[in-house]
């Protein structure tokens, strides 16, 4: 329990340190499913250092801010 509580901090902190809106980086992170079974090359698409990644959680969140 204690692990993993620590792996989800990692990944908000992560998330937050690369200016990513955290609702919109977790939707995509469950959307997503990352597993096990998964290749470095994949798990890597899913980093919030990923270009392709910050583009689609940001574009969401102006998306909202325009809508609102």
């Amino acid at each position: 329990m204690v692990q993993q509580r620590t792996h989800f901090l990692t990944i908000v902190e992560m998330a937050k340190s690369y200016h990513l809106n955290l609702y919109e980086y977790l939707k995509f992170l469950f959307e997503q499913r990352p597993s096990d079974s998964m290749t470095d090359e994949e798990l890597s698409k899913l980093a919030p250092w990923d270009e392709n990644v910050q583009q689609l959680c940001n574009q969401k969140c102006n998306e909202m801010i325009s809508e609102a």
